[in-house]
């Protein structure tokens, strides 16, 4: 699965939603989630959070204009978490 959000403006909200394939006892502490964002001279690991359910967010954010991109992973071998791709290119505000 990808995702592209298309067109958003620099430092506005980007919520990336992953969906588990398996079922948890205790997905708030036994889950950990992120996505590895890449963009203009930028790379770094953002955690998510779980949000009920099978449903776990991550909230990234362009520093600057260009072209972003994403590939989620967790601590467990789950195909709804791990290897997802997305992205979405920032504008500036005028």
């Amino acid at each position: 699965m990808s995702s592209i959000a298309g067109t958003v403006h620099v430092w506005e909200k980007v919520e990336i939603t992953l969906i588990a394939e398996r079922s948890y006892a205790n997905p708030y502490t036994d889950v950990e989630v992120w996505v590895d964002l890449r963009g203009p001279d930028f790379a770094k690991r953002v955690y998510g959070f779980w949000d009920g359910g099978n449903t776990f967010r991550v909230r990234v954010l362009a520093t600057t204009p260009g072209e972003w991109s994403w590939v989620s992973g967790s601590n467990h071998s789950d195909g709804g978490l791990n290897g997802q791709i997305g992205g979405f290119y920032a504008v500036a505000w005028s």
